[in-house]
């Protein structure tokens, strides 16, 4: 019986000899890779948070202000500059991270400044200290003196946004424009997370993987995927705070101070931008009714499928709307001016 001829692959169906060199040289820095995600998955989140950042072309920096490091990403205007610089705030357990998806996005005429708070991300944080609005936003004032920086186009999210309202109203002066994204320090109509925080609870600790997801599903609309290990750092670096959360929670969320924005809203007369996820479960788009008082009277931009992380799940819509801000404010200052 005759043996069966050898099936040949036409030349367009093999892998030319340099394809197969390349993943045969590619198979020690694949395990390398595999092996650094299981063993220091922490480094592999910094690696991505640096690919991030260098496509946005931001760099890191740190500056002593009296006795905290701050930690931030600097990214300088990419053009002459055209106007103030942005000094961008972060939320509640958040980091300078959650913005470099806007940064990428947001056009080269204004120097960029995206800071961990104070007690926040890689930032200081002391046991005594206070991290209430009040007092952050009194290090807001000595780290732009530090950064001889006159006056800032100011953008806060969430806690954020509730301490760069509060600085707007008391250094009217030094804003040229105010951004609120889906901002603490209003009331609004009480969802169930902010029943959890009526009641005591601190809804942002997250004690095990499932605990995670939930706070996750909560700050989504739809969740950015996370490799398990990736999850794990996150988890841990959570549960690290999870003492600090309940006491600066204790200050901003359910003392006094809960609502220091709203009794300062007639203070504040900088051009504002109310921007708010519809989807937002963590403070509710009600919020925007409170907002609305400010006068001149605020442009108000409620956006479609997204939660509560505007910057992260629609960086290019966030950043078109506050281009269009800054602009505006910018041509308004000659009559502000004049009216102070």
């Amino acid at each position: 019986m005759d043996k069966p001829a050898a099936t040949r692959l036409s030349p367009s169906r093999t892998k030319p000899a340099w394809l197969r060199r390349i993943a045969v040289a590619a198979i020690p820095f694949l395990g390398a890779v595999a092996a650094l995600y299981a063993l220091r998955p922490d480094l592999v989140l910094e690696a991505e948070f640096d690919r991030q950042a260098w496509r946005a072309d931001a760099a890191w920096d740190a500056v002593l202000v009296d006795d905290h490091v701050w930690v931030y990403y600097e990214r300088d205007a990419r053009a002459a500059p055209t106007d103030a610089p942005v000094l961008l705030l972060h939320g509640f357990t958040g980091s300078k991270e959650n913005f470099l998806p806007l940064l990428a996005r947001v056009g080269g005429g204004h120097r960029m400044l995206v800071p961990d708070l104070p007690g926040w991300g890689e930032s200081s944080r002391h046991r005594a200290a206070d991290y209430g609005i009040a007092a952050q936003v009194a290090r807001i004032e000595r780290f732009l003196e530090v950064q001889q920086i006159p006056k800032v186009h100011l953008v806060g999210h969430s806690m954020g946004g509730h301490i760069a309202g509060v600085f707007a109203a008391t250094h009217p002066a030094r804003v040229e424009s105010l951004a609120l994204i889906d901002s603490a320090g209003v009331r609004f109509k009480p969802n169930a997370f902010a029943l959890r925080v009526l009641r005591g609870e601190t809804p942002f600790n997250a004690r095990t993987p499932a605990e995670f997801d939930d706070f996750m599903a909560q700050l989504f609309a739809e969740p950015p995927f996370l490799p398990p290990r990736l999850r794990d750092v996150l988890l841990a670096r959570n549960q690290a705070g999870h003492a600090f959360n309940a006491r600066v929670l204790d200050s901003i969320g359910r003392g006094a101070g809960a609502f220091e924005l709203e009794a300062k809203l007639d203070r504040i007369d900088s051009p504002t931008l109310v921007l708010w996820c519809k989807d937002d479960r963590i403070l509710d788009v009600s919020s925007v009714r409170t907002l609305a008082r400010i006068r001149p009277a605020p442009t108000v931009t409620v956006m479609e499928g997204c939660g509560h992380m505007a910057m992260m799940e629609q960086p290019r819509a966030f950043a078109d709307s506050l281009e269009a801000h800054w602009q505006t404010a910018a041509a308004s200052v000659p009559a502000r001016v004049a009216a102070r």
